[in-house]
C-alpha cells in the first residue's frame, strides 16, 4: 500500500500531456433560454389557482358531511353515493390540472437544467484543474520534506552510534537515543485543505475475489472509503492526499 495525493472531484482528462478543454462545446455561444417556459407555468399555475381556493373553501364541508352521514336505509345509501360521486369529479377535476400543469413544470425544469448545468461543469472542470496542480505540488513538498528528514536522521543515527561506542570504551551509560526528525508540511493553503485519503488500482482482476469479480468500483470504492477494507487481491490499496474547498 502506498500513499499519494487525490483531488476529490475527478481532475480534467489530458491528451498527449495536453489539458483538453475544461468548457463543453457550444457553451460560449449558447443562447440563454427563452422565457417561453417560465411563461407557460406561469400561465398554468395561474389557471389552477381558482381550483385550489374552491378545494379549500369546500373540503372543511365536505368532510363534516362525510362525518354526519349515517346509513340506516337505501335512501341514505343514495345520499351517500351522490357525496361520492361528487367527490370524485374532484379528484378527476383535481388530477387532470395536476397534469396540465405538469408538463410546463417539466419543460421548465428541463430548460433550467440544459441551460445552468453546463456552466456548472465547466466551473467545476476549471475547480478540479486547479486542485489538481495543487495537490501535484503537495507531494513534491511532502517528497521534499521526508528526504530531508531521512538524511537528518541518518547523520543523527550515525553521530548516535559514535557517542555509544565511545561511552562503552570509556565505560560510561549509553547517551539516550535521539528523537527522530519528522517532515512537516503545512496541509492547508488558503481555503484549500490537503488529506490523505484511501484509493485503489484494480491490478489483478483474475485475484479479485468474488463479490468483485467485474472489478465493480462502486463496491470496491465503499470497502475501501468507507469499510476500512485495506486488503483485496488484485487491487493495490493505497492512501493519497484530497484538495477540497472550504468556506472561508
Amino acid at each position: 500500500m502506498t500513499t499519494k495525493q487525490e483531488v476529490k472531484s475527478k481532475a480534467p482528462a489530458t491528451s498527449a500531456g495536453v489539458m483538453v478543454s475544461l468548457i463543453p462545446d457550444g457553451l460560449l455561444t449558447r443562447p440563454p433560454f427563452t422565457d417561453q417556459e417560465v411563461k407557460n407555468a406561469i400561465k398554468t399555475a395561474t389557471t389552477s389557482e381558482p381550483i385550489l381556493i374552491e378545494l379549500q373553501r369546500d373540503l372543511p364541508e365536505i368532510e363534516a358531511a362525510i362525518r354526519a352521514i349515517t346509513i340506516t336505509s337505501d335512501a341514505d345509501q343514495i345520499v351517500a353515493d351522490k357525496q361520492k360521486s361528487d367527490i370524485r369529479r374532484r379528484k378527476a377535476s383535481v388530477k387532470s390540472q395536476k397534469d396540465l400543469m405538469g408538463g410546463p413544470i417539466a419543460d421548465l425544469k428541463k430548460a433550467n437544467d440544459q441551460t445552468w448545468n453546463p456552466y456548472i461543469a465547466a466551473l467545476t472542470n476549471m475547480e478540479d484543474a486547479l486542485n489538481q496542480k495543487m495537490v501535484e505540488w503537495q507531494d513534491k513538498k511532502e517528497a521534499s520534506a521526508n528526504s530531508q528528514a531521512m538524511a537528518i536522521n541518518t547523520v543523527v543515527e550515525k553521530t548516535h552510534e559514535k557517542q555509544v561506542k565511545s561511552a562503552e570504551r570509556r565505560g560510561l551509560p549509553a547517551p539516550a537515543a535521539p528523537v527522530a526528525a519528522v517532515a512537516s508540511v503545512p496541509k492547508t493553503v488558503g481555503s484549500t485543505t490537503f488529506a490523505k485519503i484511501w484509493d485503489f488500482d484494480v491490478q489483478h482482476e483474475d485475484q479479485l475475489p468474488r463479490e468483485y469479480l467485474t472489478a465493480d468500483r462502486v463496491a470496491i470504492r465503499k470497502a475501501v472509503v468507507q469499510g476500512g477494507v485495506r486488503e483485496i487481491p488484485g487491487v493495490r490499496i493505497f492512501d493519497r492526499n484530497s484538495a477540497r474547498s472550504v468556506k472561508s
